[in-house]
């Protein structure tokens, strides 16, 4: 009896905000692509998939798309084909400040996007770490490093914390990262970003453009688990946190905010087992892309990755 009450009341809750959509949910539209591409100097690899109906779980790799990478209406080379819609660039190093195009034949239409990797790889000068106790006798973790900012242009930046455990009896390491700001710095507060519960964070020059910055942050003492085991010691083992610190585009920023907002919309639980998460999701958070004719990303970035020593 009161599953059934559950449920006509359910049933009486719907009928007045419900709304008839057009979506072909179980046709699959396979003559449409989504370009996936981070790249920095040394490595591109372009990830190409279709469109499937909203409710297939699993993507649909194109494996028979033609990919070239273009610089002023000039061929570079054309993109190999590795395996389940993954296509690599294993020409010459790129260089930073010049337009790159990625096209994509498929299906009798191209599609296309540009960008460029940072005209400046920004290495930070220190990175430290050290615990601060609370009252209670749990503790907090403060993240400290430092870093120039070019001046007289636009620059973006994403960095993320990881914490490294190295088992001995297994010769690999666990991969995890640092979440849960308790106190962020005045720049990353900023970017309004920490509600939507990012992994890695970033951030625009605005307020800090060509000075020599300080980023203080301050971390609930905790990390969240990737499920991620590399084989040995990772970077030789040299700490127990690093820093991964990019230069990106403005491509690259303005995709990773949406993405923020987007994920954090979706919710991490499975929503296609799970029909009341699916039917009280929140509204739609639109992905930001930089393609022609179709959906995706191609942006760029450069990386330095440091260990954080302890003070």
């Amino acid at each position: 009896m009161h599953r059934i009450k559950s449920l006509y009341l359910l049933i009486i809750f719907l009928g007045g905000c419900t709304k008839p959509l057009d979506l072909p949910l179980q046709d699959e539209v396979e003559d449409l692509a989504v370009i996936s591409c981070f790249f920095t100097p040394h490595k591109m690899e372009v990830y190409l998939n279709s469109f499937h109906p909203i409710l297939q779980n699993e993507s649909l790799p194109i494996e028979t798309a033609h990919l070239e990478l273009w610089h002023n209406d000039t061929i570079i080379a054309p993109l190999t084909h590795l395996n389940s819609g993954v296509y690599r660039y294993s020409g010459a190093p790129l260089s930073p400040g010049l337009d790159y195009e990625v096209t994509v034949s498929y299906n009798d239409q191209v599609i296309s996007a540009t960008d460029q990797l940072p005209l400046k790889k920004i290495i930070p000068k220190t990175a430290a770490y050290s615990y601060i106790e609370k009252e209670n006798g749990d503790e907090y973790l403060d993240i400290n490093f430092s870093f120039e900012d070019s001046p007289n242009t636009a620059n973006y930046y994403e960095f993320l914390v990881l914490n490294t455990y190295y088992d001995a009896q297994k010769d690999s390491t666990s991969i995890s990262y640092v979440a849960d700001m308790a106190v962020p710095d005045a720049v990353i507060d900023r970017e309004g970003d920490l509600f939507f519960s990012p992994a890695s964070y970033v951030f625009s020059d605005a307020i800090i453009d060509g000075q020599n910055y300080d980023m203080n942050l301050r971390f609930e003492f905790s990390s969240i688990s990737s499920d991620i085991w590399i084989p040995g010691k990772y970077q030789n083992n040299a700490s127990t946190y690093y820093l991964i610190f990019r230069s990106i585009s403005e491509n690259y920023y303005n995709f990773r905010k949406s993405w923020f907002k987007h994920r954090s919309n979706q919710s991490t639980d499975n929503q296609f087992n799970n029909e009341i998460q699916l039917l009280f999701g929140g509204e739609p958070s639109p992905l930001f892309s930089n393609t022609s004719n179709d959906v995706g990303i191609f942006a760029g970035y450069h990386e330095i990755i440091i260990p954080i020593e302890e003070f």
